[in-house]
């Protein structure tokens, strides 16, 4: 594994824990910031989450090509 899948998984990495840390925020501790927003933030996590597999895949292709 080198250096540019390593980038990606860890780009994935962050991003993946970004968008489900905002679904916490959202759904479990109910913070005032993420109920006011409604749907923003939601749509937000869910990109996030989207580009998380977007790298994650273009991690592993990184990782069948050898780089």
């Amino acid at each position: 594994m080198g250096p540019q899948s390593t980038l990606w998984f860890t780009v994935a990495a962050i991003a993946a824990g970004f968008g489900l840390y905002l679904l916490f925020q959202r759904f479990v501790r109910r913070t005032p910031e993420t109920i006011r927003t409604a749907g923003g933030s939601i749509l937000f996590a869910i990109f996030m989450l989207i580009f998380a597999a977007g790298a994650a895949i273009a991690g592993y292709a990184a990782v069948r090509v050898g780089r």
